[in-house]
């Protein structure tokens, strides 16, 4: 028998079926017999590339090859040494002379990137044998994720709360599934909820992982989630933020009440020592209207009873009914020192319906309870100048932004991120007494759960400047009463801001210092100026205070009235807000065409008490 070796040729096609012929030009080296064997150097290795293929499961490619013998030959190789393999389903195989043979090249990766290994295929027939050897590459292709969010955070967490974030993953190869056999986490904070693992994506595929978060203490809580593959494939770490400084928001849904006589369950409530308010709020059907029953703290600290004679000064409203303590600066009303239980009991005052969503929101804010930041959505009319693509560069506006931003600032208040939203029914440039609940009901449409202003272009046929939804809003989107407005017109920024500043003051808890039927708040040190006029405690007519029934250009707000408003669920502490966006405010000063202007609108520019 006589060998020879082949050099520089398969012909290579993608299917059993497709064939083209191929003339080669060949320069063989024959080798002599020795004893049925050949000597000599070794065949040369012929370079074949399998292109990319999966990097994690096993894979196949069919390639032909040719008899290089005058003669029918049969096919035999020698098992591979590395990724690659022939089928042994199809050697030893019959192949013409010089014909053609497709043979399944099987390739196991070992993950991403190149692959090489030798191969060799024998032909033998018509006393001759040639040997072929290959030098067999390929390439794992890319097994690249795709997470949402990229960098999970869940933001300043309360130490004994639980917060629960949903992770995408996306496999975002075109052939590699990969199988994660576990998750690691690194932190005690955090577990990966359900029994997700194995978790298998295909190629192309979207898995949600939800991951929940429990501080435990104060602290950073920084952390990586690692994605343990089974098999061929590389680790996933997907870097997780979390932290609990102790500031921030713990929401306590008490579910669905059904009501008896009109009233909840008594309900009660674990508030914790650090808590600087705290919030109760009721919801009920559009067409009810909800209040509080009674409300007593830990040492039997009694704030309202079934009379409605207690401390707290409250005022019920349609569908969504809020009030929070503490409600002013005086002793009965503030929270009781160490924490403890409060009981509750809230009623559908009038109207019907026999369920009341009940939940409680604590605020903390440890170290900073003097500042806080107020995020705002701001929807304007179809008829004002400025729309919610113009209004960043609209200086009329920004300059009333700015000049709420310094009213607000006095009392450690600044004005976090805003977004603007247009109006598009023409109905709310002029809304009409009544018609207030529905363009409230469009502070549904933003995503972010934020107070709600809207600037039109006039209120209650020119009766109002503005009026706030509630006194002591529920911090709620979408309903009657979820929101403030406001007139708005060019030329006189600093007038609007006065009305905007004080109907965002009333939705935060504060009422008149003095109303038009001679009542007065109940803070401690709001001056008791009379209704019109001045007096020894009020050397000008309203006191100089924001919140005095008539618009006299007043600007003040006292430390009573701003540990209220500072207290309210709408506000944030200063970490979470947009306040370095926001140069420092400077104390506001109206100028006197504002205080001229505030002071020509005369009685009932405020609409809020009067709707009551």
């Amino acid at each position: 028998m006589r060998m020879r070796a082949a050099f520089g040729f398969p012909h290579v096609l993608t299917s059993r079926s497709a064939y083209v012929p191929l003339v080669l030009l060949l320069s063989l080296t024959f080798l002599p017999t020795c004893g049925g064997g050949g000597g000599g150097p070794p065949p040369a290795a012929i370079p074949l590339d399998l292109g990319v293929h999966s990097a994690t499961v096993p894979s196949a490619v069919i390639r032909t090859f040719l008899n290089p013998l005058d003669a029918p030959a049969t096919v035999t190789s020698l098992p591979g040494t590395g990724p690659f393999d022939f089928d042994p389903a199809d050697l030893p195989g019959q192949v013409a002379a010089r014909g053609p043979i497709s043979l399944t090249i099987r390739i196991v990766p070992s993950g991403p990137g190149p692959m090489r290994g030798p191969l060799s295929l024998t032909f033998s027939g018509g006393g001759e044998v040639v040997q072929q050897v290959f030098d067999i590459t390929a390439t794992g292709e890319p097994v690249p994720f795709t997470t949402a969010p990229a960098t999970p955070d869940f933001g300043d967490v309360l130490p004994e709360a639980t917060s629960d974030l949903e992770i995408m993953v996306r496999n975002d190869s075109l052939r590699s599934p990969v199988t994660f056999g576990s998750g690691q986490l690194d932190s005690p904070a955090y577990a990966v909820l359900g029994s997700p693992f194995p978790l298998t994506l295909a190629p192309n595929q979207t898995r949600t992982l939800t991951v929940r978060f429990t501080p435990g203490g104060i602290a950073n809580h920084d952390t990586f989630l690692r994605l343990v593959p089974d098999g061929a494939g590389e680790r996933l770490d997907i870097r997780i933020r979390g932290r609990s400084t102790g500031n921030g928001e713990q929401v306590i849904d008490l579910g669905t009440q059904s009501l008896t006589n009109g009233e909840t369950p008594l309900l009660s409530v674990e508030v914790p020592d650090s808590a600087m308010s705290v919030t109760f709020e009721g919801v009920m059907t559009e067409s009810a209207e909800v209040g509080l029953l009674s409300l007593e703290g830990p040492g039997g600290k009694v704030y309202e009873n079934t009379s409605s004679t207690g401390a707290v000064r409250w005022v019920p409203s349609r569908r969504a009914f809020a009030v929070h303590i503490p409600s002013s600066d005086e002793a009965a009303t503030q929270l009781v020192a160490g924490g403890g239980t409060y009981s509750f009991r809230l009623r559908r005052e009038s109207g019907s319906g026999s369920t009341m969503r009940v939940r409680v929101l604590i605020e903390r804010r440890v170290g900073s309870s003097a500042n806080a930041v107020l995020p705002l959505n701001i929807f304007l009319a179809p008829g004002l100048t400025p729309d919610a693509a113009t209004a960043l560069n609209d200086a009329n506006l920004q300059s009333m932004v700015t000049q709420v931003d310094q009213i607000l600032s006095g009392q450690g208040v600044r004005l976090g991120d805003i977004s603007y939203f247009d109006l598009n029914d023409n109905t709310f440039d002029a809304i009409a007494q009544g018609e207030e609940g529905t363009l409230f009901q469009e502070s549904g449409r933003a995503q972010e759960l934020r107070l709600s202003l809207f600037l039109v272009g006039n209120v209650w046929q020119g009766q109002l400047l503005g009026l706030s939804g509630s006194i002591d809003g529920a911090k709620r989107k979408g309903d009657s009463v979820t929101g403030v407005v406001s007139l708005y017109f060019d030329g006189q920024p600093g007038a609007i801001a006065a009305v905007v500043a004080h109907e965002i003051c009333h939705y935060l808890g504060l009422w008149h210092t003095v109303d038009v039927d001679g009542t007065h708040d109940p803070i401690t040190d709001t001056a008791n100026c009379p209704v019109t006029g001045t007096s020894s405690e009020c050397s000008v007519e309203g006191g100089d205070l924001l919140m005095h029934w008539q618009g006299n250009g007043g600007k003040t707000l006292t430390n009573g009235q701003g540990l209220v408003i500072r207290g309210h669920a709408f506000l944030e502490p200063p970490s979470t807000g947009g306040t370095a966006l926001r140069a420092p405010a400077k104390p506001w000063q109206p100028d006197a065409a504002t205080i001229e202007f505030l002071r020509s609108l005369g009685p009932g520019w405020c609409g809020t008490a009067h709707r009551r």
